[in-house]
């Protein structure tokens, strides 16, 4: 799914893929099913916003679920139901990676967005190089919900590199995990919120988390423009070399490669500017004729018809000289022997010539 413009969704989501729970009760009958599930779904390059309920809903991919360079922006509006209203909701069985998504609660006046994103049952989710702004509710929500999903079981979540904000006068987590079963790792993200920065519900959540940046705003942090929501960072951001290596998330947000040590924290990895470059200096010009008399190049210089070569001094501070060219800029016919730095001119007629060389 690719490539759309989705909007104005009344009550319900943007994109409703896949039944949330591994069974359904079907009344009257009573009869248990099990869901349908899915393999190999991909959302990317989408633009999602004002939807009613949440702006991506994905459940049951078993494997190949990848979401990455959506834009979702006021989203959960108005929901037909509470805590319908995430940015990206992900439920149970999902296997595979979000990540390169912008999610913006408040892109107008007047949201109820809930979560950034909400993960519920999964556990074999890798989230990384996410941009998550104005949460309404929780930047991440995750709850593996264990007594409901008994036999699911899995790897464990990364949630790395993500800029997650919760900053629209609410004081809630910025990622909140409830998971007891499998491990959620916490690693190199930026995490502003007024609340808690990452929030073990209960004491036996099972959680490891490293190198993460906590701040209550971005005042300090080096960020070229958070008003537009670029966090790339400049040179002397404090988020610098601060990160841990991850082999898991190996590119930046721009896919710029990841140092295996020290990465920089956050969703982009600093590139030093390219050197500007110092054009070459022609310094000299020289004029002489076969029989060694030497003439001034801005001067009269032509006697006996003889071949006179011009010559010219160059450098370049910053690299080599690849070509030196000459030309005639005025003047009457003239035979040219160009080699390198020189040049011989011959069959001159009487009058006054202009040359010009440059150095590349």
């Amino acid at each position: 799914i690719e490539n759309n413009w989705i909007h104005d969704t009344k009550a319900g989501e943007g994109m409703y893929i896949g039944y949330t729970f591994p069974t359904k009760l079907i009344t009257p009958c009573s009869l248990q099913v099990e869901s349908h599930r899915s393999r190999r779904i991909i959302i990317r390059n989408n633009l999602v916003e004002r939807t009613g309920a949440d702006g991506i809903q994905v459940s049951q991919c078993e494997s190949g679920l990848e979401i990455y360079k959506n834009i979702i922006r006021n989203y959960g509006k108005d929901p037909f139901q509470q805590f319908q209203n995430s940015g990206i909701s992900l439920g149970a069985l999902n296997k595979g990676k979000v990540h390169d998504n912008l999610i913006d609660g408040k892109a107008t006046i007047g949201t109820n967005g809930g979560n950034g994103i909400s993960i519920i049952g999964s556990e074999h989710l890798q989230v990384y190089n996410n941009i998550i702004v104005n949460a309404g509710e929780k930047g991440m929500f995750i709850n593996a919900q264990e007594s409901k999903y008994p036999n699911l079981g899995g790897d464990g979540l990364l949630i790395a590199h993500n800029v997650i904000s919760v900053t629209r006068g609410r004081v809630d987590d910025a990622i909140q995990t409830r998971n007891v079963r499998s491990n959620t790792l916490v690693y190199n993200n930026v995490l502003i919120t007024a609340g808690t920065y990452v929030n073990k519900y209960t004491t036996n959540v099972l959680l490891t988390q490293a190198n993460n940046r906590q701040a209550r705003n971005f005042s300090g942090l080096g960020f070229q423009d958070t008003l537009t929501f670029n966090f790339r960072i400049n040179n002397g951001s404090v988020l610098r070399s601060a990160g841990l290596g991850l082999m898991a998330v190996l590119l930046d947000v721009d896919s710029v490669p990841r140092p295996g040590a020290g990465p920089d924290i956050g969703i982009s990895q600093y590139v030093e500017p390219p050197v500007p470059n110092v054009p070459p200096v022609v310094s000299a010009i020289a004029a002489v004729n076969n029989q060694g008399q030497t003439g001034s190049p801005a001067g009269t210089f032509y006697q006996n018809n003889l071949p006179i070569i011009l010559s010219a001094t160059t450098s370049d501070a910053d690299g080599l000289i690849s070509v030196t060219d000459w030309t005639k800029v005025a003047g009457g016919n003239v035979a040219m022997v160009k080699i390198g730095a020189s040049c011989t001119l011959s069959a001159l007629q009487p009058g006054t010539y202009t040359f010009a060389v440059t150095a590349t």
